[in-house]
Order: structure tokens, then C-alpha cells, then sequence
């Protein structure tokens, strides 16, 4: 489950498809990422309010505060994909990193020092995967509002030069 991707295709837009396809690569590549940013935008947002839920018992409200400003969205840049993104904790690179936000999601066993002292067990509290299940219809249905939005956009700057 730690790098498990979820992977989905809007269907039902053959003619924004087709309009698409007579777009230059460059722009198609910048019309799936923008569109993609923006739903994945949603998906940040509710990973955020479950953070927020998270009972002061198993996580004190400056480590929610953290964890919560760790989450957020990254851009796939590669060749082998048009586009992607990637939403969680972000372990580098931003001021606000999380990187105990794997033993909150999953869990874990009783845990103990290398001199053998206990430091108990950390119940699960699955926020990102909670606020994935709560807002994937709404971070789709984005994606291809989006999608459409920015292909008659991009379609027109292009026509109008």
C-alpha cells in the first residue's frame, strides 16, 4: 500500500479528445498536467481536513499542524507518461516535512529503543486515505472540467495567432 498509484482515464470526451489530438504535444502535455494539478488540488484539501481529525490523543495539534502542511501535490515530469501527480506527505524539498506521517497512516507494533525501552504502539489513522476515498468524485470530476476548460483554451489562443 506505501507506493500503491492510483491510475484512472476520464471517458466520454471523444470530441475535447479529438480537438486534443490536433493540438501541438507540448500543449496537450500542458493542458493534462495543469488539469491534473487542479484536481489533485481537491484531493489535498480533504487529506487536509482529515489531518485536522486526527484525535489530539494520538498526535499533538503542532504535529497535525505539520503533518498537515506536508501534504500536498507534485507534477510527474518523465517521458515514459503525459502526465501525473503524485498527493501525500512530502518527505523533501518543502519547508514543512512530515516524515512520520507512514507510522500514522498504517500504524505500528509495540516499538522499543535499542537499549529496550518501550515507546508504546501508534494506532493507525489512515487521513490520506480517507481523504482520497471522501473526494475522488470530485477530484475527477475537476480533472475533466478542467481538461475541457483548458483545451478550448488552448485550442483558441492557438487559432487566433
Amino acid at each position: 500500500m506505501p507506493n500503491e498509484r492510483v491510475k484512472f482515464e476520464v471517458e466520454g470526451l471523444d470530441r475535447i479528445q479529438r480537438m486534443m489530438e490536433r493540438l501541438p504535444e507540448r500543449n496537450q502535455r500542458k493542458i493534462k498536467r495543469g488539469a491534473l494539478r487542479k484536481g489533485s488540488r481537491v484531493v489535498v484539501l480533504a487529506i487536509r481536513e482529515e489531518v485536522k481529525k486526527i484525535p489530539s490523543s494520538a498526535l499533538s495539534e503542532s504535529g497535525k499542524t505539520r503533518y498537515a502542511k506536508s501534504i500536498g501535490t507534485e507534477t510527474q515530469r518523465d517521458r515514459r507518461h503525459d502526465a501525473g501527480t503524485f498527493v501525500g506527505a512530502r518527505y523533501k524539498g518543502v519547508q514543512n516535512t512530515f516524515s512520520e506521517s507512514h507510522l500514522f497512516e498504517f500504524g505500528t507494533d509495540e516499538r522499543r529503543t535499542k537499549d529496550g525501552q518501550e515507546r508504546g504502539r501508534i494506532e493507525p489513522q489512515p487521513a490520506i486515505r480517507r481523504g482520497w476515498e471522501k473526494s475522488r468524485t470530485k477530484a475527477v470530476d475537476t480533472t475533466r472540467t478542467e481538461m475541457v476548460d483548458r483545451t478550448v483554451e488552448e485550442a483558441d489562443k492557438l487559432m487566433n495567432r
